[in-house]
């Protein structure tokens, strides 16, 4: 990846990237082409503080012009960056605290009483020539997209990407994933039992939750990078799919945000395999929510007991079978 020179200004760096990715991308759109170079941009200046302010820009921004607007933004920020710069190193000589201080008698006449008074102006130009304090204060951390402290803008789970783009699914990866994590489970009485298979997808074993309320399969973006990193050909067995043109909600009414979709194999182990489309999704643990249109698809089916059966009857039926 072309990376930033310690004292390469805004400026340089923006030629020599737009140069060598128009190069590079030969074959790439405008939106294209202006995605890769804002997310070049953006990942070289993250050290800044103020970098918030070109993630917003990338997260909300569409169409190629996105780019140009983050590169202004970035000079702004660099301009600022060098004026706080040249005031804190610019060296301000020690006044002469005693002559300074030294009051001027002004003989006045107030009910026949003479007082010492401080020149005006001697007071002002005392005042004018001493150093300003810059107190440094702790950054705290806080995202420009939700407004909560504790965590940046790129590790929100809020925030959505709108933008899809490059020639390959291997590309399309890196561009869905900032991060992955895989927190730890917690056991809770209050929750029911998990209906759980086990599947193999991209050459992985991989444990799926059966979500019967659920019409939409859900991949973890974090099982994708697991399969690409252990060497699986995504190129080839994945498929990019157009996202559906319609809003997602959750079963509390919450608007779902997915980094994009695609369509690969799936197999039941010890049963039938079959290409399922799924959507991808920044979850918390490495479990795919299998939706009613893969368990038809895996021919994965949900028994009724009547009042009269148990499980052990129920059981012993599917030992028969």
């Amino acid at each position: 990846m072309l990376k930033k020179k310690e004292h390469q200004s805004v400026v340089q760096f923006c030629l020599e990237l737009e140069l060598l990715s128009s190069k590079a991308y030969s074959s790439c759109d405008e939106v294209a082409l202006a995605l890769i170079r804002a997310e070049v941009l953006h990942e070289q200046l993250r050290e800044w503080p103020e970098a918030y302010h070109l993630y917003e820009i990338l997260t909300n921004e569409e169409g190629y012009h996105f780019y140009e607007r983050m590169k202004d933004a970035a000079l702004s920020i660099e301009h600022l960056r060098k004026r706080r710069y040249d005031f804190s190193e610019k060296k301000v000589d020690k006044p002469d605290l005693k002559q300074q201080t030294t009051s001027t008698e002004v003989p006045y006449f107030d009910s026949g009483r003479r007082s010492k008074v401080l020149s005006a102006t001697q007071n002002r130009k005392f005042k004018e020539q001493q150093p300003k304090m810059v107190e440094k204060t702790p950054i705290t951390v806080k995202c420009a997209k939700c407004g909560k402290k504790g965590h940046s803008t790129e590790e929100c789970r809020s925030k959505k990407d709108k933008r899809e783009a490059g020639n390959s699914f291997s590309a399309t990866l890196k561009w869905w994933s900032c991060s992955a994590s895989t927190p730890g489970t917690k056991v809770c009485n209050l929750t029911g039992m998990k209906h759980m298979v086990k599947l193999q997808c991209l050459g992985l074993k991989l444990l799926a939750m059966i979500d019967t309320g659920s019409q939409l399969t859900i991949k973890p973006l974090s099982f994708l990078l697991k399969a690409e990193k252990a060497g699986a050909d995504v190129d080839t067995v994945c498929k990019k799919v157009k996202a559906r043109g319609m809003e997602v909600f959750d079963a509390s009414g919450n608007l779902m945000s997915f980094v994009g979709c695609k369509k690969t194999e799936l197999k039941l182990l010890g049963g039938r395999t079959s290409f399922v489309q799924m959507d991808v999704k920044r979850l918390k643990y490495e479990v795919l929510q299998q939706g009613t249109h893969a368990s038809e698809a895996l021919w994965i089916k949900i028994l009724f007991l009547s009042r009269n059966e148990t499980q052990t009857d129920c059981d012993k039926t599917e030992g028969a079978q």
